[in-house]
């Protein structure tokens, strides 16, 4: 005799056991920002060889700014000064500017389908004679021969993401504006632009 036919004949409730995921579990698990894909460095850092100690001591510098961070996050949090709930009438917000400084080009990546060898194109980003920013490359669309890859030919320009505190993943807040006004000369073919 089975549980089910045991507690109808003599009348006793039946309890099944159900998992509910709990909102700590979902945080437990991490997901693959790279989906897999290799990392592919246009700097790639150096690796040093340190001590253990000197290991600590690199560790101790980081959490301290970490928490320097944190602290500002908190503060900015609480007193709320700088935050409108609206904005001005043909106010402007620069992001970014492309002026010819040497770090400008520092949040910004390039990827294309040959960093993965998915493909043949290529990309890059740098300086006009003016100074100002030019993304420029080869968009090749033949298919590599590899029995896996059906469709090719793909070059981005992205940011990099913006992180809080501890590496915690943020966005940047575009609530009071209802304009996204960019500056971009193109070549008359169509673009994707994603916000």
């Amino acid at each position: 005799m089975n549980v089910l036919t045991h507690a109808i004949k003599f009348n006793k409730p039946v309890i099944i056991n159900t998992f509910y995921q709990s909102h700590r579990l979902v945080h437990a698990h991490q997901q693959d920002e790279r989906s897999n894909y290799p990392k592919v460095y246009h700097r790639k850092p150096s690796e040093e060889k340190l001590s253990l100690l000197q290991r600590a001591k690199k560790g101790y510098f980081q959490l301290k700014e970490e928490f320097k961070l944190y602290m500002k996050e908190t503060k900015d949090r609480i007193t709320p000064t700088n935050q409108k709930s609206f904005a001005e009438h043909n106010e402007i917000k620069v992001i970014w500017r492309f002026d010819g400084s040497p770090n400008c080009l520092d949040p910004w990546l390039t990827v294309c389908d040959s960093d993965y060898n998915e493909g043949y194109s290529t990309c890059k980003l740098d300086f006009t004679p003016e100074g100002k920013a030019i993304f420029s490359g080869n968009l090749d669309y033949r298919v590599p021969k590899d029995g896996k890859i059906q469709h090719a030919g793909y070059a981005a320009l992205r940011t990099v993401r913006f992180r809080k505190s501890f590496k915690r993943e943020a966005r940047l807040n575009w609530e009071i504006y209802n304009h996204l006004v960019m500056r971009v000369r193109g070549d008359g073919v169509d673009r994707i632009g994603n916000t």
